[in-house]
């Protein structure tokens, strides 16, 4: 698509965004082959036209996993469209390059507002179901624990290392590249 189809586009309505994905996991393969598939899932959207694409090579981090990131240049159909853009796809970050502003017509943003509120009612519901089917887990070991001991069987509970939290392997991960990215212009010097 040549710039003058984009500004065509964006005179239409169309919004332009860089959007950024990134996946952390193993093999390094496979997360590969993951983010090239998110690029042709979003192809099939036809209120989203990508204009470039890249899938970075993976880098493995320090806890063995492998990091890597897809770069977007696309344009969106309208406001409605880049809000269920993000809720859908959930990207790890998202920047509106074009137009530099835009209205929105009462109807639309109490659209967006209202799609907003069911989306974080969706989630907030399948968050405490799983809490809640934690909750019944924990207490049906804690049965099992009871009966075993009863039975003159004693548990043995062994430390387990805590699970970093997206944010913290997100910090961990981005730490490692510059890590790996220092050395590497350390060697080309």
């Amino acid at each position: 698509m040549d710039s003058k189809e984009i500004n065509d586009k964006i005179k239409e309505g169309w919004l332009r965004a860089n959007i950024i994905f990134e996946v952390i996991g193993k093999p390094a393969e496979h997360i590969i082959e993951a983010l090239n598939k998110l690029v042709e899932v979003i192809k099939q959207d036809k209120k989203i036209i990508i204009i470039s694409s890249k899938v970075n090579d993976a880098i493995e981090t320090e806890n063995e996993f492998f990091s890597s990131f897809l770069e977007l240049d696309i344009l969106l159909k309208d406001s409605k469209k880049i809000v269920e853009f993000v809720f859908d796809y959930m990207p790890a970050s998202i920047e509106i390059s074009e137009p530099s502003n835009f209205n929105f017509k009462l109807d639309e943003m109490n659209g967006l507002l209202n799609d907003l509120a069911t989306k974080l009612h969706k989630y907030d519901g399948a968050l405490k179901q799983v809490n809640l089917e934690k909750e019944i887990l924990f207490g049906h070991i804690q049965e099992i624990k009871k009966a075993l001991e009863a039975k003159g069987i004693k548990l043995i509970r062994q430390e387990v290392k805590k699970e970093e939290t997206k944010e913290e392997q997100k910090e961990k991960s981005k730490k490692d590249t510059e890590k790996k990215e220092d050395k590497q212009k350390k060697k080309t010097k």
